[in-house]
């Protein structure tokens, strides 16, 4: 009869051994290991049945060995990788499944539960992912990639935004009108000498317009009258404030004139989108956050010292209880040394939250 083998992967030694305990009663044969180096160099020695990992690590990434033993083409036929995690979020269970992570389980774990799922992968039976990935087309390197099937010269990209240019609504009466009557000023013609029938020159140079237009585009030309800004002394806060990300980009950009030209009135078009992402941008950077002022004598709520001081020795002998239970053995239930973890940590923040005696 074969005998399933398990590497129980873990840094903390009591449950490392609550593991091992538990599966060797089981049935299993297990190898105990405390760092990640040792799991992969085991792991690529032995290739047993099944690798269960911890997921939080001190040094080094769980995720990042089984990138690495799923590599090699024998321990991905011959062997399966179980993390237990507390995360499992749809990003680390995407990033699990794309490192050969053949299931992620998370804490508080039921140990029945646990048993009866480390069987299944040592059996080789079939055992959901941790989540769907798509997978590799021919002629790519990895699963998430993207293939565009298109080249510079195709001008087949341009489509879709074309047609958002001239859908209905934006060519109008008044659009039309607006671009005849630039039309006439740039021809030096007025109404009474406007020719029935358009040229070829006449309707390139329409259509030229209009796409200027429908892209936002402004010829330079004609002067504008200047406002007269008052002379304002600088505050502290400017003084101290450095360039926003509009005042560093306006430097470098140079304004060109108007062209026929498809790829220029686009990249115009993708230069005025990236100054207003930069303006956008300027007004959350400026953002400050409200001033807070402490409260007045009259508004403010006494604590009693000897409350306090009641509170923090009832934290600190918790604390310290907890801290007792962790020890290798004291506690044979994996799901209440969870807890008990758990619990450590958060009367640790309690007590470090609590003000000291010289601070009362």
């Amino acid at each position: 009869m074969h005998i399933a083998t398990l590497i129980i992967a873990d840094e903390n030694e009591g449950r490392r051994n609550l593991l091992a305990n538990t599966f060797e009663r089981e049935g299993f044969e297990v190898t105990r290991l405390s760092t990640l180096g040792q799991t992969e160099a085991t792991a690529l020695g032995v290739f047993p049945d099944v690798v269960l990992l911890e997921a939080e690590w001190s040094q080094g990434s769980a995720l990042d060995v089984c990138q690495t033993l799923n590599a090699q083409p024998k321990y991905r036929n011959t062997s399966r990788t179980v993390v237990l995690s507390r995360t499992t979020a749809p990003d680390f269970l995407s990033s699990a499944a794309m490192a050969g992570v053949s299931e992620v389980i998370g804490k508080p774990v039921d140990m029945n539960m646990l048993v009866s799922q480390i069987r299944r992968h040592a059996s080789k039976q079939f055992v959901p992912p941790p989540a769907e990935i798509a997978a590799p087309k021919a002629g790519t390197f990895g699963g998430q990639r993207f293939n565009v099937n298109m080249t510079m010269n195709d001008s087949k990209w341009a489509l879709p935004m074309l047609r958002r240019l001239v859908e209905a609504g934006n060519i109008d009466d008044d659009f039309v009108a607006d671009i005849q009557s630039q039309m006439e000023a740039e021809n030096g013609t007025t109404e009474g000498e406007q020719d029935t029938n358009v040229s070829s020159e006449m309707m390139t140079e329409m259509v030229r317009l209009a796409l200027n237009r429908l892209v936002g585009s402004t010829q330079e030309g004609g002067s504008t009258p200047a406002k007269a800004t008052e002379a304002k002394a600088p505050s502290i806060s400017d003084l101290n404030k450095g360039a926003t990300l509009g005042q560093g980009a306006k430097g470098s950009k140079s304004k060109k004139k108007i062209s026929d030209s498809m790829e220029e009135i686009l990249e115009r078009q993708a230069e005025d989108l990236a100054e207003e992402v930069e303006h956008t941008m300027d007004k959350i950077l400026d953002e400050r956050p409200d001033y807070v002022s402490l409260l007045e004598e009259n508004q403010q709520v006494g604590i009693d010292p000897e409350t306090l001081k009641l509170t923090r020795l009832t934290s600190e002998l918790v604390h310290e209880l907890m801290q007792a239970l962790q020890r290798p053995g004291a506690l044979s239930d994996l799901t209440l040394l969870t807890q008990v973890e758990d619990a450590a940590g958060l009367m640790n923040d309690v007590i470090q939250a609590l003000p000291a005696d010289e601070e009362e």
